[in-house]
């Protein structure tokens, strides 16, 4: 028997399967359904591709840009919108290449693995939690916060000298340049010239003091992510839990977890960046390191100004170069997910397209639909509009052959329940989930 929600009721958000979110070693947010993911290659595979091409061809080359404009003392360009950022880009690559937006690539890489390593041996060594879910025990939750603190603690030599690989001018991802294990090198001579070298007199800040910094900053900012995902994604869950079973995709399973994972970190790098820009200035602080001019983005400068401490590097900033000199660079951020943004919506049409291939659905309405129906252009097909209509309750009670079932009628619908996210219970996919600003719901 095909389910029908007029006999039903409409579908209770508890009803949907529910992803249970928890937090990896490193901090990235995975998600568990109550269905494995592994059950569903397609979507699968979209994630995947997605997130490929978002870290590897998107996320870099931004963070590359957006650290380079941090560090840049008195610039006459604050690039606080993408567009003046675009030019520079232009010059940029012209004269060192288009790898050079991919500098520290490998150091970074590097730096992903080392810290899952020391997560998982400070994990082993010291009996903390490596995982966490929402709801969960707090003693567990602050054991896991914990563990991250004194993972950062110990990744914090190699964190300043990933960093410094990213704004170096002229290091691009040649042959030359690839040095896998630099980063691991620079960052052992850096802590032992600090612990054990001679005075340094070119007030470079030593490692040992950029521990705090380093641990507070980025322990709260994975906090802050991990608060907001939560949040959000129970809220998605909720709206899509309150849509007609008639209007639910395959797409919709996993459509939470992307529009809280985007939002999250969107949300957490507009907050933390003044913050960040004051760490990586004291980072790079009499390193003698030579930086892209990105006011023009066709020459290199070196950084001269020396802070004493977190407090006179804001004071020296807000009074010598102005408040948004904080938020330097964060056009790269604007530029960074709106191309997210794009891959995302790609993906979207390509897994309902694909869907639709592998479920042998009917083919989306044509745009050159007659206007004088009542269904418009966007709407559902034809064949779920007469489902939908009153003469379709008789053509329900007496089905007759058709050359493509109608909503009711799929074996699918017959034999699955409601809420199998394999079912081939096709309607045309609901407004798109990437329309509108990602902070609205109602994108769904």
């Amino acid at each position: 028997m095909a389910y029908n929600p007029e006999l039903f009721g409409p579908p209770k958000p508890g009803d949907y399967p529910s992803p249970i979110h928890r937090v990896d070693s490193h901090g990235d947010s995975e998600s568990i359904s109550a269905q494995p993911k592994g059950d569903d290659p397609l979507a699968t595979a979209c994630l995947g591709v997605a997130t490929i091409v978002n870290n590897a061809f998107i996320t870099h080359p931004c963070t590359v840009l957006r650290r380079q404009c941090q560090v840049h003392q008195f610039a006459r360009k604050q690039h606080l919108t993408p567009i003046t950022l675009l030019p520079v880009v232009v010059h940029m690559v012209g004269k060192d290449g288009i790898y050079t937006l991919w500098k520290g690539s490998l150091g970074s890489g590097v730096l992903w693995a080392l810290s899952r390593v020391t997560e998982i041996v400070i994990a082993d060594a010291f009996g903390l939690p490596r995982y966490i879910i929402p709801n969960g025990s707090s003693a567990k939750y602050w054991k896991h916060i914990y563990l991250k603190a004194a993972s950062f603690a110990v990744s914090t030599p190699f964190i300043v000298a990933s960093f410094i690989e990213t704004v170096r001018s002229s290091i691009g991802f040649g042959y030359d340049d690839a040095r896998v294990f630099d980063v691991i090198y620079n960052g052992l001579d850096r802590l032992k010239q600090d612990l054990f070298g001679a005075v340094d007199t070119s007030r470079r800040i030593g490692v040992q003091y950029l521990i705090g910094p380093t641990v507070g900053f980025y322990t709260v900012q994975f906090m802050i992510r991990d608060s907001l995902y939560n949040n959000i994604y129970s809220m998605a869950r909720r709206y899509v839990g309150k849509k007609p079973v008639h209007e639910r995709t395959r797409f919709h399973v996993i459509m939470p977890e992307i529009f809280a994972g985007m939002s999250s970190l969107a949300i957490t790098d507009l907050i933390c960046y003044p913050f960040e820009t004051i760490l990586h200035r004291l980072y790079i602080q009499g390193t003698r390191t030579l930086i892209d001019n990105l006011d023009t983005g066709a020459s290199a400068i070196s950084v001269t100004v020396k802070y004493t401490g977190i407090v006179d590097c804001v004071r020296s900033i807000i009074q010598k170069e102005g408040f948004w000199a904080l938020y330097s660079g964060v056009g790269a951020v604007a530029l960074q997910y709106g191309l997210h943004f794009c891959v995302l919506r790609a993906m979207h049409m390509i897994f309902e397209h694909a869907n639709r291939i592998l479920t042998g659905g009917p083919p989306p309405p044509s745009r050159a639909y007659n206007a004088s129906s009542p269904v418009g252009i966007n709407g559902p097909s034809a064949q779920f509009a007469a489902a939908s209509g009153p003469a379709s309750v008789e053509e329900l009670s007496h089905p007759t052959a058709t050359p493509f079932p109608t909503f009711a009628q799929t074996s699918q619908s017959a034999d699955a329940g409601p809420w199998n996210v394999n079912t081939s219970v096709r309607s045309l996919p609901s407004e798109p989930l990437f329309s509108s600003p990602r902070h609205d719901p109602v994108t769904f």
